[in-house]
């Protein structure tokens, strides 16, 4: 049940603060309808960056063991009353990943404002630099967020989410060495990505985005542990 219910609210969770930066991208971009992503972010965000950890974790997640459970079966009152699939459980995901998605947006907004030089030559990446850190700061902070939920991390769990993470680097290196106008439209990804990954002020840009990105996170798991624990401490009392 713990899994299942995490599970259905991760996908919202997810989508929300995937697409929400793109709504509040239209109100600075003239009207023009012109996306903030790449195509490639688009298609890569829930096939292949954000989709294996969640796999992992639905198959794997136990916030409690079997042998606690045997011995305490009055465990089970602990969610009872679909306490985590209620509306307010719900709202509370959603809520999180609007909260993200603007701490995201305008701080690398902020960033974008003081001129920073992202290139070696000293000039600004343009849009696909901005999308770039964006989209890299939201694939890991939703990765990050599974950690705070799971209650049951394996070496498999650990292993997907590393790997997905790293995926995302290496697979924008790869993309923009080649051409790819024939495929989309958008060609803005072609040698830009290579420039940036030469830039530290990429790399601290997108350390600083989802570091702020989890200040959230952290201060609500604290608090849901702190509930956990003591509900289940009276339950084994």
């Amino acid at each position: 049940y713990y899994r299942t219910a995490n599970t259905i609210h991760y996908f919202f969770y997810k989508n929300l603060l995937f697409i929400m930066p793109q709504f509040l991208y239209s109100f600075y971009n003239l009207s023009s309808a012109t996306s903030l992503y790449h195509p490639i972010m688009l298609i890569s965000f829930n096939m292949l960056f954000t989709s294996f950890p969640i796999l992992v974790f639905g198959l794997t997640e136990k916030n409690i063991s079997e042998d606690l459970l045997e011995a305490y079966p009055r465990l089970y009152r602990i969610n009872h009353k679909n306490k985590l699939m209620n509306y307010s459980a719900f709202l509370a995901w959603l809520l999180m990943g609007a909260l993200q998605a603007i701490i995201c947006f305008y701080l690398i907004y902020i960033i974008w404002g003081s001129h920073t030089p992202f290139l070696e030559s000293g000039k600004m990446a343009g849009t696909i630099g901005f999308a770039s850190i964006l989209f890299t700061a939201l694939v890991f902070g939703v990765t990050l967020k599974l950690y705070f939920v799971s209650k049951n991390r394996t070496y498999l769990f650990d292993l997907v989410s590393i790997l997905s993470c790293l995926a995302l680097p290496l697979t924008f290196l790869i993309c923009s060495l080649f051409d790819m106008s024939r495929l989309f439209d958008d060609n803005s990804l072609y040698r830009q990505f290579l420039a940036l990954l030469k830039s530290p002020f990429y790399w601290l840009a997108i350390l600083t985005t989802t570091a702020a990105m989890v200040v959230p996170e952290v201060i609500m798991y604290v608090r849901e542990q702190i509930t956990y624990y003591r509900a289940l401490n009276s339950v084994v009392e």
